[in-house]
């Protein structure tokens, strides 16, 4: 934790240093052994509901340290939807936001992240964007095509084009405009010719910004 907290500052740094105004994090479990093939293969994904209320209020002194450092620099944190880590749902990334308690800490809604799970959900990802709408100054977008089997009891998931997977997107981007999210998207999917999945990506969402959005009537 000691080595991590010392690694974002220098990200804090950095970002400073490029002129950007978001710096996005989360906190996800280590992975010293990612790389080796059998690590990954059995290991079972960390979810935020079997984390100690003391694994929160760690990170978020943590958090709360690096936050008040990037408001010097004019700086927000977002706290990304991530699986494998204490904010894998909505509620956790509210909880921990919450903990932190500064005001230029808020949320990245990555609906990918979420969707992309072999387990099943209690609830759907119209839910999580509907829970953290109000608080989102950032947003990662990516999408995943996914197939339940049941004999397994889990789900197998791929990345796909952003405006084919199970997440609509027109929705999702309609609901943040509603709550008044008018910051950064920053695609991370895609598939085949990466410059091709860009242009794609920008096309979609400018399409939805020109044309959707107005024709929703906001």
């Amino acid at each position: 934790a000691d080595r991590d907290e010392k690694r974002l500052n220098h990200c804090l740094d950095v970002a400073v240093a490029l002129g950007a105004t978001i710096l996005d994090v989360s906190a996800n479990v280590p992975l010293p052994t990612q790389y080796d093939a059998h690590s990954q293969a059995t290991r079972q994904t960390f979810r935020g509901e079997v984390a100690p209320q003391s694994f929160y209020e760690e990170t978020a002194v943590r958090l709360k340290s690096i936050a008040r450092r990037a408001a010097s620099f004019g700086v927000e944190l977002s706290i990304e939807l991530h699986d494998d880590g204490l904010q894998d749902t909505a509620d956790d990334c509210l909880k921990l936001m919450q903990l932190i308690d500064e005001p230029n800490v808020g949320l990245n809604p990555d609906l990918g992240n979420w969707a992309r799970v072999p387990y099943e959900h209690l609830d759907s990802w119209r839910d999580q964007i509907a829970k953290m709408a109000a608080k989102t100054n950032y947003l990662e977008v990516k999408n995943y095509q996914a197939l339940y089997v049941a004999g397994d009891r889990r789900s197998y998931s791929w990345g796909t084009y952003l405006d084919n997977g199970t997440i609509d997107f027109r929705e999702t981007a309609t609901i943040l405009w509603r709550a008044g999210f008018r910051g950064w998207v920053c695609n991370e999917g895609g598939v085949g010719d990466y410059v091709r999945s860009q242009i794609r990506f920008i096309e979609y969402f400018r399409w939805i910004l020109d044309e959707w959005i107005p024709a929703c009537g906001d």
